[in-house]
């Protein structure tokens, strides 16, 4: 048997032999990493998004965003924040309550006119917390602030 048609025989029999393993359960020992933290297979992840949005002059100087608590028995873990703001705002700090007083999480736009942000970040909410954004507004106006916070619910351990 030439040597292609023996790798050839190897390879289809490598294929059917992983026939069906695909609908297997992975074994615990298995992980895989989401936002730097390892998970086992198993762990069920629920996707979470949410987004909510205020006009600049009924909150300014201070804008506070208040999103959804953290559900029993779940942990949050952010994986990216987006927002639309106004153009004298530079920073949206997203807030996790704790013992004593504010996490804090300060999220910049890529450059100073910019009108959005958008960033890939790492940030845990544990049940029962509830999720803040905090933006100041330094210039009256009739602006739109919307910021979106998206992860995943993971099994509080």
């Amino acid at each position: 048997m030439s040597t292609v048609k023996l790798l050839a025989s190897l390879l289809v029999a490598g294929v059917l032999g992983t026939i069906g393993s695909h609908s297997q359960a992975a074994p615990a020992s298995q992980v895989v990493t989401i936002a730097n933290v390892p998970l086992p297979v198993n762990i069920p992840l629920v996707k979470y998004q949410e987004g909510l949005g205020i006009t600049s002059n009924t909150c300014a100087p201070q804008c506070i965003l208040t999103f959804s608590p953290v559900p029993a028995g779940k942990r949050l873990v952010l994986t990216h924040v987006s927002a639309q703001v106004a153009d004298d705002v530079q920073i949206v700090v997203i807030e996790r309550p704790n013992s004593g007083g504010i996490d804090a999480l300060f999220v910049t736009k890529p450059y100073e006119s910019s009108s959005y942000i958008s960033a890939p970040v790492t940030y845990y909410y544990e049940p029962g917390e509830t999720p803040t954004a905090r933006m100041f507004v330094t210039v009256p106006g009739n602006n739109s602030l919307i910021v979106t916070l998206v992860g995943y619910l993971v099994p509080a351990q």
